[in-house]
């Protein structure tokens, strides 16, 4: 057969070949032949048809194409990439800095040096419309309610025609409760005029002190007087006392910053302290600018004035049947003023003469705390570029200030960074303190179980950093006893007048409130301070001691603080301190002006309980891998 088929003749190739090439076997089949030829060509379906159309064709290829990509994209995603381990790497964000230290201090955990290079690459090549995931997403709520922010404020600007404010006029450090020249004019210079002195301040808190001085001689009359009374006198009359200078200077550091000069400002807090003198003078004696080094101390003795009989603190004298401690209190003399003892030294008269040691003096009686007292010293700051806030019984090793400059500048985070540890510990002052040892590491913490605490958060030491650190390393805590940073740390973290009679709650307090500011805290990689850690058996006095002393209400103190320590609950998150739950159980007056002295605005109070494990709905402080191990810079 000769006739050429096609495709136009609806015929498929196959079967035009078959056509052309069979040879019929027999009559029968030619006729066979011939009758199918009548009857047309066999139909092809038109399903068959339209698939292997020249158009369908290149349709179905283009969706296999388009398969194909995608399968590959899906592969490659960034937020897919299987580490060396198999573990996968979830990202937050498009880079590093978005990611919040919780979540990038687990991912470090994760990950090895290889697999963090991953990590790294990944974040690289995140599209900008691929948006972070919550970060808190699927995360348990770690605190039963949120506090109030500190408000956005508009400072007044500094006074540029102000000269050497901290010098001029001098305060004198003695004699005690000195008498400031033109006072009255001072503070209104300081309240009124935005002219701040060191003077005006100090004489500023002369006139507050002698009004809390009367309120607890008038407290002292009644010794049945309740506790709520109490606290209320306090907080009115320092609400009325001090607002105006707070108001004053809110959003700004009361002096401008003198960057130029590098200098340090120490604040110590001293109770009737037989160790101040050594301290100042072991500062001065290891510094290596000891002409940079300004003092604010806050001296709260027994001055044995007008009569007084001043008392040890408890003295473990014995054993009872029980083999249980027994302990007194004795008279006493009054307390050695380690300020006089200092000036009166030739060798160092000089930084009493020169305005380097500013002092103000209360009564043992009038002592409220180191929370209250530390908020005394900050005020005696003077525009000094670094902040440290110290214990009064220390020894320091050699360049200490220099070297403490430098690691803070050191850190990632500076100038909003802290250097903070508790210090190794000494038994008698020898002068003999070398430092080097590896700094210790605020990584753990723990809810009180002590009754007189009242379930506050209190932190502890774990480990060390490691010896060939390259830099400071993040930690979770403030220490109270000893920090150093820029001085814009006061501005940012004011301290706050309305935490009288607290011990504990301090540092977790300053914790929170400096890294929701946007603080970082880290370990000195060196101890530089050795301090001396004193167990009760040695008999010091303790504040709580003095506190009700006048009117014989010696456990007064922990009655006292059982109220007010629920400001700084309320600030963490607990779930029974909220602010109706205090108001209903007649404790709404520990919440005055508690916005200004509360959480900052750069990060939130839910990731710093992330951060640092802390569950404060169920009370339980977990183990923080990242602060233990050095992690995160």
């Amino acid at each position: 057969m000769s006739s050429a088929l096609s495709l136009d003749d609806n015929v498929l190739p196959n079967e035009a070949l078959e056509e052309e090439d069979a040879a019929p076997a027999s009559q029968s089949s030619r006729r066979r032949e011939r009758r199918e030829r009548r009857r047309g060509p066999k139909k092809i379906r038109p399903i068959t048809t339209l698939i292997f159309h020249p158009v369908f064709i290149v349709l179905f290829g283009l969706l296999g194409l388009a398969l194909m990509i995608s399968f590959f994209l899906v592969l490659n995603h960034p937020e897919n990439v299987p580490s060396s381990r198999g573990v996968e790497i979830r990202l937050a964000n498009q880079n590093r800095h978005d990611l919040s230290p919780s979540d990038l201090a687990e991912l470090q955990m994760k990950l090895s040096q290889n697999q963090q290079a991953s990590a790294e690459q990944a974040r690289d090549h995140l599209p900008n419309t691929i948006k972070a995931k919550a970060k808190s997403a699927g995360s348990p709520k770690l605190h039963g309610h949120q506090p109030k922010l500190v408000p956005k404020y508009d400072p007044k600007p500094f006074d540029a025609a102000a000269d050497n404010p901290h010098l001029h006029p001098l305060a004198p450090p003695l004699p005690i409760f000195p008498t400031i020249p033109n006072s009255q004019q001072l503070i209104d210079d300081l309240i009124h005029h935005n002219k701040p002195t060191v003077a005006g301040i100090i004489a500023f808190f002369y006139q507050y002190l002698d009004k809390l001085h009367a309120l607890h001689k008038e407290n002292a009359k009644d010794n049945q007087m309740p506790e709520m009374d109490i606290i209320t006198n306090y907080f009115k009359l320092t609400q009325d006392s001090l607002t105006p200078l707070e108001q004053a200077y809110r959003g700004r550091t009361i002096f401008p910053i003198r960057e130029e000069e590098d200098a340090i400002f120490v604040s110590l807090a001293a109770f009737r302290e037989h160790l101040l003198a050594p301290t100042l003078m072991s500062a001065l004696d290891q510094a290596e600018h000891p002409e940079k080094l300004y003092f604010g101390a806050v001296i709260q003795n027994c001055f044995g004035l007008n009569g007084t009989v001043c008392r040890t603190g408890l003295q473990v004298i014995g054993k009872n049947a029980e083999g249980k401690d027994q302990v007194k209190m004795s008279d006493a003399p009054p307390d050695e003023n380690g300020i006089e003892t200092f000036c009166k030294n030739r060798k160092y008269k000089q930084f009493c003469d020169n305005g380097h040691i500013r002092v103000i003096y209360l009564h043992d009686t009038d002592a409220l705390g180191p929370a209250t007292a530390r908020y005394y010293a900050s005020k005696l700051w003077g525009g000094e570029k670094y902040f440290m806030q110290m214990d009064s019984h220390l020894e320091f090793a050699k360049e200490w200030d220099r070297k403490y400059k430098e690691e803070v500048q050191l850190a990632r985070n500076y100038p909003k960074a802290i250097l903070s540890a508790y210090p190794p510990g000494f038994s008698e002052f020898n002068g003999q303190f070398q430092g080097g040892s590896p700094g210790g590491r605020l990584c753990t913490c723990e809810f009180s179980q002590n009754g007189v605490e009242n379930h506050i958060i209190r932190i502890n030491q774990f480990g060390n950093t490691p010896k060939d650190a390259e830099r400071p390393t993040q930690i979770a805590f403030i220490a109270a006893g000893f920090f150093f940073a820029h001085s814009s740390f006061l501005q940012d973290v004011p301290f706050d007048p309305y935490v009288p009679w607290c011990f504990m709650g301090e540092e977790i307090a300053l914790s929170v409130r400096a890294w929701t500011n946007g603080w970082n805290i880290y370990a000195p990689r060196k101890s530089l301070i050795a301090h001396q850690y004193r167990p009760g058996r040695l008999g010091l006095p303790k504040f709580w001691e003095s506190v009700g002393r006048d009117a014989g209400r010696p456990a007064l103190n922990t009655k006292l603080q059982k109220h007010v320590i629920r400001r700084i609950k309320h600030m963490v998150g607990y779930t029974d301190d909220t602010p109706e739950l205090i108001e209903k159980d007649g404790d709404g007056i520990v919440l005055t002006d508690y916005e200004h002295y509360s959480l900052g605005n750069e990060r939130s109070l839910q990731d710093y309980l992330k951060l640092t494990k802390i569950d404060v709905v169920n009370q339980k402080c977990q183990r923080m891998g990242w602060c233990e191990k050095a992690i995160l810079e």
